[in-house]
């Protein structure tokens, strides 16, 4: 049984077998949620990271953490988010990855997707 609320220590680094990890969905939500997900975003916010989710923290659970801006402490939490549509042409960008330091690659996305969340 998983505890309600992990032991967050730092940015766990690329591990191959966590690459297609399914996720537990959220259910508990409340002031214990609250206090995760501030940690996660000191977390993020000292790997000077612009997002990040819970596989590289080590926990299994969905949620995402995005930093609205460069130069903001300002985010946008996600929790159990799911992509519904995705719209326009796939267009390829140089991206980075906080559990990769070093690596960069080209990842194409759609401009624009439509997601729900909690």
């Amino acid at each position: 049984m998983k505890p309600a609320v992990p032991k967050l220590e730092a940015i766990i680094l690329y591990d191959r077998c966590l690459r297609n990890v399914i996720c537990d969905e959220v259910i508990a939500y409340g002031k214990e949620l609250n206090n995760f997900l501030d940690r996660t975003k000191a977390i993020m916010y000292s790997a000077n990271s612009s997002a990040l989710s819970g596989p590289q923290v080590g926990v299994f659970y969905r949620y995402s953490l995005v930093n609205l801006g460069r130069f903001t402490k300002s985010t946008f939490e996600m929790v159990n988010p799911v992509v519904e549509d995705a719209f326009g042409h796939e267009i390829g960008h140089e991206e980075m990855c906080v559990a990769m330091p070093g690596a960069r690659a080209i990842v194409k996305r759609a401009p624009t997707i439509r997601v729900s969340w909690h």
